[in-house]
């Protein structure tokens, strides 16, 4: 599948959740309960994508599906990185494939399952701090909102992150203006 397939199954997804409504009230108490819902059911789904499969392949596929769900909802690109590396980073020490599991086998001579039943409690942590990182939204942003100052809202696009290809009709801007890429100088050849 090419990225302009895995866009329009985003947008059928969207279009599945959210309606053909392209105009969400983001402050309204339904949209808040609609995102709660749709968090939790990437949480969900990513949690068991990532006890499946490499964290780096689930990425590149599941990103470009995902994020524009997560933008249309409101939820800053940012924040949606942060939750889906942690979504996923979890999955890398959960059975059955947890990568992590087999490199600490390996390492230690311990069998499998002893190192999967001591690691329990510790993915029940990770899972708690992954639902405040999901819901309480300012314990990922503090340090992106304190290094770039208050208009970083305004300065970051999803178009800059690549979610959407140049031309698409998908509108993420924070105040419905599309912005083009920042322009680079050029090194001397």
């Amino acid at each position: 599948l090419g990225g302009g397939s895995n866009l329009m199954i985003g947008d059928l997804i969207e279009m599945q959740f959210l309606g053909n409504s392209y105009n969400l009230n983001v402050g309204s108490a339904m949209s808040l309960v609609l995102m709660v819902i749709v968090l939790l059911c990437i949480n969900i789904f990513l949690l068991i994508v990532g006890a499946l499969m490499e964290p780096a392949a689930a990425t590149i596929i599941l990103t470009p599906i995902l994020a524009p769900v997560a933008v249309k909802l409101g939820v800053d690109v940012v924040h949606f990185g942060i939750i889906m590396t942690v979504n996923l980073a979890i999955g890398f020490v959960t059975p059955p494939v947890g990568s992590n599991l087999f490199v600490a086998s390996a390492t230690s001579g311990l069998r499998l399952e002893d190192i999967a039943r001591a690691a329990l409690p510790m993915i029940a942590g990770m899972i708690l701090l992954l639902m405040a990182i999901t819901y309480i939204p300012a314990i990922s942003l503090i340090l992106p909102n304190t290094m770039m100052g208050a208009g970083r809202k305004e300065n970051i696009h999803a178009r800059h992150l690549l979610l959407f290809p140049p031309g698409a009709d998908s509108d993420c801007g924070s105040r419905g203006q599309v912005q083009s890429p920042p322009q680079y100088p050029q090194a001397p050849v």
